[in-house]
């Protein structure tokens, strides 16, 4: 090189030995750090990389020291319940200890009291002084708070173990309930009845011989009154009817006045009635004409294009022809024979509504309507009217009958004077008469009795109606003259006090009583002993009728029945028959003796009334008589049960003689009662009862005194033996034929504590239900029968499991869940254990819904991971071991104490429930903690550890200088400076090379 200003070698070498220096410095740095990262520059993204993990390894390693400290509080808290549980199980043996009071004395249980007090005071103590670092532990200030929501009072027994409250400090908890849990239950249904009858009886005083009466005769020898009253016939005429067929309706039509059809064909026929539609006349009017043509023909014709049958019937029954005509709307009439308003009354057998849609040609001329036809009343004078031809004297010439108008209402009356029967029809009411209601008045005028005729109408309207034959009646007036009818014979009975054994002696003679209208007819003079005479007064002015001597028989108090026999052609009833003492009627006889009369005499008949099977009621029996007709036994009334009584009123009818069978039948037929039997000396069923003559119904109350009201009717009809087990333990049991159902119930639940099942009747109190006492998968009913009686069916109706004598049933758990996640159902029970809740709880029996809680505070947070975050965190509830809050639902520990409500001396069944209760808490909750020692803290702390030995690893291999690769790197450096610097000094020598060319 023969340059000198510029040595280019010179700052190669330069340049190279100062990399080699830089890299000798690097080698020498990182050896003397044991870093191969120590400056950025080093590795940027190493660098980045290394510290981020120096970070998780410093929390990781405070994590571990955080679970170890939580490992540390839960042994301090597990070792102190483990002091509790022992003193709970001291406490348990005393108390099974102070249950043999048969063999401690009061002084033993005494000590044995003081013991568990002491033991009280211990578990108090433990509660307030287990701390760690001055935080009590089983105090419950670490339990977890709770806010209730909807529907928490369903909810019992809540433990929340663990629960992550987020950043918020709470949370919400729902628990939705689809599924009830339910309990074992087996039936055993349609159970016999067992229940005992009931027996009671009743006596009816029954007159077994019945009374004879003594009897007699006495014989008149009346004259009868005239055999023929006067008679004629009246003719009247109704009014003339028709029917014709409109539109599938038959449409019947009356003439209202007869007066109105004379002429053409006569008695008020109308030849031919026809419908007609008339559109071309007026289209699509509603006017309508009726018109009568000179050959009798009535033609209906409506201007319109459709009408109904409705509208033809209004048209005959509305007919008025005071209009002008024309198209006004009015019916008119014209032609021979014009019409009246009101002519006609149409009616229809169908609805009326059909529609006619036929052409203008005739549709279904109706048939002729007829004449009215000619109808005969026969008029007879009534005896001893003013129009009896024989008794009165009556005007020459027969009596005329007129029918007219009158403003008053419709009456039929005779006048003596004018020989004129008049039949007033009341002109304030138009309606048609039918002949029946002419015939019933000219009946109730009281002179004359009309037979005959029909239901016809006669018009009443605008004119008077007449009869034919110019209104007259021919009314014979000559009677049959009076004759002699025979003899009317008295046939009297006797009953007297004993019978009716005693002789009583009648007699009959004439005597002068007076003449005046006040006197009497009779008179009876005598007495039993002298005999009795019946005076007949011969001096009264009118005759003297059989009925008044029977009267007079009647009162002679030994006369029980008179009754009229003879052979005369009038009866006693119309009391025709007629004693003349002054005439030539004859008296009796003879004297007459009422004789052969036999006492009564009377038995004893007694009902045995055995009640029917299944009734449990007491009842009060009592009898009465009563007025129930001539047919029919009794009337049977039962009350409302009042005080476990059911009064039943039996009613004799004392209007008939009935039998004892139809009595005993009438009671056998309540259902109250199985069986009523008849019984008694000389009484059968056949024999007669009176209740309203000498037979007495039984008098005050019989009771008959069942099984009670509350008694159950139903049980078992056979010895039986079944072995019961449920979820606690199983119990043989043993009844007898004829257990009631209630006595089966209460066998069961006698044992409930041992089988843990419960015994009720079904809703129909004919059967068993026998139910777990306990809810869930684990409840249990077997029941095995053993061994069963012959004829009996509880087999039968006990619904088979595996084999014919046996069945078991098992209930079915809560069906939850609890805010979406699916719980774990334990009977009643629900629980549920995530990553960021841990609860159980107990949910009311059958209840279904959603059941809201918040969580708003509460529990020892223990911080388990690296970052601070909720899901590495725990949050753990430790409640209360204090006496007043161990326990269940039969109580607290704390009422264990002497005085307390189950102290040893009190209710030792009680006090052991409630240590067992506090038992299963305690435990529960060392297994809960020790089972977060043991799952969370311990897989934590491991896992942490594994977690920095990896990170730890990960940060060496980033940052941590290979010595081996450095050394070697520093001695290739250290080479490469020394080459650098000799070679450096041999650039920097070639540029005074160059002085060897100057010479």
């Amino acid at each position: 090189m023969t340059r000198i200003n510029t040595n280019v070698s010179s700052l190669v070498g330069r340049n190279n030995l100062q990399r080699a220096n830089t890299n000798l410095a690097q080698s020498l740095t990182r050896l003397s750090t044991g870093l191969r990262i120590n400056t950025g520059k080093d590795d940027p993204a190493g660098l980045i990389a290394s510290e981020n993990l120096r970070s998780d390894i410093t929390a990781i390693r405070r994590a571990i020291s955080n679970t170890d400290r939580a490992n540390q509080v839960i042994a301090t808290a597990d070792s102190a319940l483990g002091q509790v549980s022992s003193l709970l199980n001291d406490i348990r043996g005393l108390v099974t200890e102070s249950a043999n009071s048969g063999a401690l004395s009061d002084e033993q249980i005494e000590a044995n009291q003081l013991q568990v007090d002491s033991s009280l005071e211990a578990l108090n103590r433990i509660a307030q002084t287990t701390t760690f670092q001055g935080r009590r532990l089983l105090d419950g200030s670490l339990d977890f708070q709770t806010t209730p929501g909807a529907n928490a009072t369903n909810l019992s027994n809540l433990e929340i173990d663990q629960a992550n409250l987020g950043a918020t400090g709470q949370t919400s908890v729902d628990v939705n309930v689809s599924t009830a849990a339910t309990q074992a239950t087996v039936e055993v249904g349609n159970l016999p009845d067992v229940t005992p009858t009931a027996n009671a009886s009743i006596d009816f005083e029954v007159e077994t011989t019945a009374a004879v009466a003594a009897t007699g005769q006495a014989t008149f020898d009346p004259i009868t009154q005239d055999a023929t009253q006067g008679s004629a016939t009246l003719d009247i005429e109704s009014l003339a009817t028709g029917s014709f067929t409109l539109a599938g309706q038959t449409v019947e039509i009356t003439a209202l006045a007869a007066g109105a059809f004379t002429g053409t064909t006569g008695n008020g026929a109308i030849a031919s009635l026809q419908v007609t539609l008339d559109s071309d006349s007026n289209p699509g009017g509603t006017d309508v004409t009726v018109t009568r043509d000179g050959a009798g023909a009535t033609v209906v014709a409506f201007q319109a294009d459709s009408v109904t049958v409705d509208d033809v019937l209004a048209a005959l029954s509305g007919v008025d022809n005071t209009s002008g005509g024309g198209n006004s709307g009015a019916v008119t009439f014209a032609g021979a024979g014009a019409l009246a308003a009101n002519d006609f009354v149409a009616t229809t057998t169908g609805s009326g509504a059909a529609a006619i849609t036929a052409d203008t040609a005739a549709l279904a001329p109706g048939s002729a309507l007829a004449g009215g036809a000619t109808n005969q009343l026969t008029l007879t004078a009534v005896a001893d009217s003013n129009a009896d031809g024989d008794q009165i004297s009556v005007a020459t010439g027969n009596p005329t009958v007129t029918i007219t108008n009158t403003a008053d209402a419709d009456s039929a009356t005779f006048d003596e004077g004018s020989n004129t029967l008049t039949v007033n029809i009341s002109s304030a009411d138009t309606s048609n008469r039918t002949l029946q209601e002419i015939d019933d008045l000219i009946d109730a005028s009281g002179s004359f009795t009309a037979t005959g005729g029909n239901s016809n109408l006669i018009g009443t309207s605008g004119a008077d109606v007449t009869t034919t034959a110019a209104g007259n009646l021919a009314v014979t007036a000559d009677g049959v003259a009076a004759g002699q009818a025979g003899q009317v014979i008295f046939d009297i009975t006797a009953t007297t006090a004993s019978g009716a054994d005693g002789n009583v002696a009648i007699s009959f003679a004439e005597a002068a009583l007076g003449t005046g209208g006040g006197d009497p007819v009779t008179s009876v003079i005598g007495d039993a002993t002298n005999g009795y005479t019946v005076l007949i007064n011969n001096e009264s002015a009118g005759a003297i009728t059989a009925g008044d001597v029977r009267t007079a028989i009647l009162s002679i108090a030994e006369v029980d029945t008179v009754t009229l026999n003879g052979t005369s052609a009038g009866t006693l009833a119309t009391q025709i028959e007629q004693f003349n003492s002054f005439g030539v009627d004859e008296l009796a006889s003879a004297d007459v003796t009422l004789a052969s009369g036999v006492s009564q005499e009377f038995s004893t008949a007694t009902f045995a009334l055995t009640t029917a099977a299944g009734v449990t009621g007491n009842f009060d029996i009592s009898f009465t008589e009563s007025d129930l007709g001539g047919s029919g036994t009794t009337a049977i009334t039962v009350g409302n049960e009042s005080g476990g009584v059911t009064p039943i009123t039996v009613a004799v009818n004392n209007a008939a003689t009935v039998t004892l069978e139809e009595i005993r039948a009438d009671l056998e037929g309540l259902s109250q009662f199985g069986t009523v039997a008849l019984s008694g000396t000389g009484v059968t069923g056949a024999t007669t009862f009176d209740a309203g003559g000498a037979d007495s119904v039984p008098v005050g109350t019989t009771s008959v005194v069942g099984a009670g009201s509350a008694s159950s009717a139903f049980g078992i009809d056979a010895d039986l033996v079944f072995e019961l087990a449920g979820s606690t333990g199983s119990e043989v049991l043993s009844f007898e034929a004829g257990t009631s159902l209630q006595l089966l119930i209460d066998g069961v639940n006698a044992v409930g504590d041992a089988t843990g099942v419960t015994a009720s009747a079904n809703g129909t109190n004919d059967g068993l239900i026998l139910t777990s006492s306990e809810y869930g998968t684990s409840s249990l009913v077997d029941i095995n029968v053993i061994s069963e009686g012959s004829g009996g069916d509880f087999v039968a109706n006990l619904t088979t499991g595996g084999t014919a004598e046996s069945r078991r049933e098992t209930g079915s758990d809560i069906v939850a869940s609890v805010n979406g996640i699916s719980a774990t159902g334990d009977g009643n029970s629900l629980s549920i254990n995530t990553a960021t809740l841990d609860l159980s709880a107990t949910v009311e029996a059958g209840f279904t819904g959603a059941i809201e809680f918040d969580i708003t505070g509460g529990g020892a947070l223990f911080q388990l991971g690296p970052d601070v975050v909720s899901n590495q965190q725990a949050r753990l509830g430790i409640n209360s071991v204090n006496t007043a809050a161990l326990g269940g639902t039969s109580g607290l520990l704390y009422q264990l104490g002497t005085g307390g409500d189950f102290d040893l001396s009190t209710d030792a069944t009680t006090a052991a429930e409630i240590v067992e209760s506090a038992i299963d808490q305690v435990t529960s909750l060392r297994g809960r903690l020790g089972a977060f020692q043991r799952t969370t803290l311990e897989t934590n702390q491991n896992a942490l550890n594994d977690t920095l030995a990896n990170l730890t690893e990960a940060e060496s291999s980033i940052r941590d200088a290979d010595f081996a690769e450095e050394t070697a790197s520093l001695t290739r450096s250290q080479i490469l400076v020394q080459s650098g610097t000799r070679v450096l000094a041999i650039a920097n020598q070639n540029p005074q090379n160059v002085l060897g060319l100057l010479g």
